[in-house]
């Protein structure tokens, strides 16, 4: 397992998942989160960038 907006544990992940079975024939990226619930104004955007590295470019790390 690996933190879905991490690219360097993503690879590693994958790297390690090749290295036991030889490869990868299906790979289904389901990762989410919600970020803090708060009013909008006062989120913090590193907060937010969280919730967009894990909710987006998650599931997009080889």
């Amino acid at each position: 397992m690996a933190e879905a907006a991490d690219e360097t544990a993503m690879a590693a992940a994958i790297a390690e998942t090749v290295k036991t079975f030889g490869g990868v024939d299906i790979l289904f990226a389901n990762a989410g989160t919600e970020g803090k619930v708060k009013p909008l104004e006062a989120i913090a955007l590193e907060d937010f960038e969280q919730v967009l590295r894990t909710n987006v470019l998650g599931v997009c790390w080889p």
